[in-house]
């Protein structure tokens, strides 16, 4: 019996480790682009039909001292904890995994450099 759960442990482990993690910009892509932009910038089309413009997604360090609050991203855009108002962003928490709402997080956390980087350019 120990050896049974032994390899399915092992097999499931197996599993994870061959399980490539998320693509944050892939998925950025398909989620949040439309609205948001492929820079974060949050200048599109769909964009202007919203009853409040999507927030400047590169500055959000900037606009912190050079802190990204990863946490508190990650939990706005997985949205079902977010206690206040009404929102016009989708609640991705009910759709993406953990894994993904980091993956995503990390993208956003990602054009914070860029933005950074070209300021300075």
């Amino acid at each position: 019996m120990l050896g049974v759960v032994v390899a399915a442990a092992m097999g499931a482990r197996a599993e994870d480790e061959a399980t490539p993690p998320p693509d944050g910009a892939a998925l950025y892509a398909i989620y949040c682009s439309s609205c948001d932009s492929a820079d974060g910038r949050g200048r599109t089309p769909l964009a202007e039909l919203l009853r409040e413009a999507p927030p400047d997604l590169a500055t959000i360090a900037s606009r912190r001292g050079g802190w990204f609050p990863e946490d508190l991203v990650r939990e706005i855009i997985d949205g079902r904890f977010v206690g206040h108002g009404e929102r016009d962003m989708p609640v991705w928490g009910r759709t993406l995994t953990r894994a993904e709402l980091d993956a995503i997080t990390d993208h956003l956390h990602s054009l914070q450099d860029q933005a950074l980087t070209q300021a300075h350019e």
